[in-house]
Parts: structure tokens; sequence; C-alpha cells
């Protein structure tokens, strides 16, 4: 890791499941800054994200390649130089990419993993600890250096035994919004509370609504964006408990009508308890709409940087309800406020994160000092 890169851009390739619009934002990004980029995927997008209304995204500045086996993979693994700086989605249960990670270590390829936060929810914590202190620790396998997304995903993968100095705090940098005028507040009293996200357990739409149901003297509503298994038990609950004067459901919206709609909220609420980043987040901060999560979701560490909204522990709705009515308190956001959230939350955006990315590739294959991630910058 002697060689100096610090002045220079890279070959960078992307193996990854599926072409995420998230992580095809960033790939888009990094080459407009100039590297020469190739992102893989075994396919355009799931059934199950075409459902939640993703769409696959325009790719422009890179190249895009689909794989159909794992031996067209490693074929193509092989194609690359020596000096290309290859990033992996995840270490394990990650289909071909497994393979191409054994791959690239045999030929002591420059590589990196993207990490999201791991759900040890249910008993798993011991056995999936231990399996990856073993892929971490590794010497003829384990990564150059760890993308770790997620508030807390920094320290767990230091705690598995991975230098610390080779740990860099990550997010889903997402595409820029096109340029906007923030609504105005004055259309409706009512404070805009919004949930974005599937009707499933996890996500705990099921906890937002028992919060706000002990604020029934509170002037709010609920906007509701998505669907799921639970969609008709969810509803039901959130009629009796709140009333169904109070709320909006707006069923399953593509993508780019969740950036219009969630300019409309005063506050995203993401109760999950567990998400490996939660994107919607980042949507509402750059959209200029103020978040509460849990501290289970990994872009706790965006709300807390932008000192707005709030955390709460996973699953504690007294703590909810308080910073919930804390914020219907602080009244419907200005414009100004609208203007200032979105202003700081650019540095969760496409550009400054492949501009980090750059950064970070440079310090552990060049001489370039260790740096900030982008919200710690602003």
């Amino acid at each position: 890791m002697t060689d100096d890169l610090s002045n220079s851009m890279s070959e960078i390739v992307f193996w990854m499941g599926i072409v995420s619009p998230h992580m095809a934002g960033l790939a888009q990004a990094l080459a407009f800054q100039g590297n020469n980029v190739t992102y893989v995927a075994a396919q355009s997008i799931s059934v199950d994200r075409a459902r939640q209304g993703w769409v696959k995204p325009d790719i422009q500045g890179f190249r895009l390649k689909l794989v159909n086996s794992v031996e067209d993979a490693i074929s193509l693994a092989l194609s690359f130089s020596r000096e290309t700086v290859h990033l992996a989605g995840g270490l394990r249960g990650n289909g071909y990419i497994s393979a191409i990670i054994k791959e690239l270590s045999l030929r002591h390829a420059r590589w990196g993993v993207i990490m999201e936060t791991i759900d040890e929810r249910f008993g798993r914590a011991p056995i999936k600890r231990f399996i990856y202190r073993q892929k971490l620790c590794n010497v003829s396998t384990c990564p150059d250096f760890v993308l770790a997304i997620g508030s807390a995903m920094p320290a767990w993968v230091a705690d598995r035994g991975f230098p610390k100095d080779l740990i860099f705090p990550f997010a889903y940098f997402l595409p820029p919004s096109p340029a906007q005028s923030f609504p105005s507040s004055g259309n409706t009293p009512d404070f805009q509370i919004g949930f974005i996200g599937q009707f499933i357990h996890r996500k705990r739409l099921d906890l937002l609504i028992n919060a706000l149901s002990g604020l029934s003297c509170k002037s709010y509503e609920l906007n509701i964006v998505g669907s799921g298994p639970l969609e008709k038990k969810l509803v039901r609950m959130a009629e009796k408990k709140l009333g169904s004067d109070r709320i909006r459901l707006y069923g399953q919206v593509q993508m780019d009508e969740v950036r219009r709609l969630v300019a409309l909220f005063d506050c995203l609420v993401l109760p999950s308890d567990a998400d490996g980043w939660g994107a919607v987040v980042s949507e509402a901060l750059m959209a200029g709409t103020s978040a509460i999560c849990s501290d289970a979701c990994g872009s706790a560490i965006a709300i807390h940087a932008s000192g707005v909204g709030g955390i709460f522990p996973r699953g504690e709705l007294l703590v909810l309800r308080k910073l919930l009515s804390k914020s219907i308190d602080e009244g419907r956001i200005a414009t100004e406020k609208r203007q200032k959230i979105s202003d700081w939350a650019k540095c969760l955006g496409s550009e400054f994160g492949a501009k980090y990315l750059n950064s970070v590739i440079n310090s552990v294959y060049g001489d370039q000092v260790r740096p900030l991630p982008p919200w710690e910058e602003v």
C-alpha cells in the first residue's frame, strides 16, 4: 500500500447484486470526477425492489455489466489490471460476490468491502460476530479496507478485530434532487408527519401509530406511503387509534414521487427495528424535511449530524412519543429552515460521496491523510 495515488484518479469496479439506484448514483459521480468505473451486477433490479417502487437508474458515464454466472463474473474479474480497486457489496450471503472475493484475494488484488449495519435480532449476534471475525481477520482473505454504512457499524467492525485505521464510515450517497422551490407551510395548519416504507414487522409502523395515539390533543396528519403484507392490519389500526381524518394513504409510489412527497412533510419518521441505512432519511434531509429514526437505523448518524429531528432507542414508544410531541410543538417548517436543512444535506449527495471515496482510496493505497466523512466536514 505504498503507491502514490494521491493526485490521480482510479479504475474502480463495483461488484453488486442489483443495479441499486443508491450505489449507481455514486458510481456515476465517481465517473464524472474522472474515474474509470465499471458496475457489475447479477440483475438489473429484483422483483421485490420493483414492487417497492424502485426503478432502474439511468446509466451515464460508467460501464454496466450484467453477469449470468459465477464463471462469467470471475472471467470479468481477471480482465482488470492489478491497479484496479474493487468494491464488494458485502462479505457473506451475497451470491456470486463471495466467489469474486475469493478470486480477488487469491490475486492479491486491491479490494474493499461495503458493509451495512448487521441485523443481530432474534439471538443471532454470537454466530454472526464469530463468522464476521473469521472473514475480517483471515490475513489471506480479508479486505484492504471497509466502508462501514451506519452509525454503529465502524465500531462493530473494529470489535471483530479489523484495524480501525482501515475502517471508514460510509453512507448511501444519493443523486442530488432537481432544483426545487420549497412548498409553503401555509397550505394546512396541521403538522405533516410522514412514513415511507414497507408494511412489514421490521419497519414498525405500528410503533409510530401507537406513539401518535397518545398525542390526541396535537394538530397533525400522518402521511403513509408504501405497501406490504401487513397493509390492511396497519391501516385499520391507524384508523381506529388516530381517526381516519388524520391519515393520508398514498399506496406504493415510484422513487421520483417519493422525493416530491417527502418535501411536503415536516418530519419523516423511520421507526425500524433494523435498517442498514434507511435511504428515506437521506431523501428527507435533502428535501429540507427533519427526520426521526430509531438507533437501529444506520442513518441515525446523519440525523445526529444534521441537528434536526431526533433519535430514539429501538422500540421505545415513550421516547418516540416525546420526540414527536416536541416536533409538533415546534410547528411547521418554514421555508428558510427547509433551505438550511437541504443545504446541509448536500453532504449526503453522490458528488460528496464520490469525493470522499476517492480520498479513502488514496489514503489506503497512497499517501493522502485519512479523510473525514462528508457529514463531519460541513
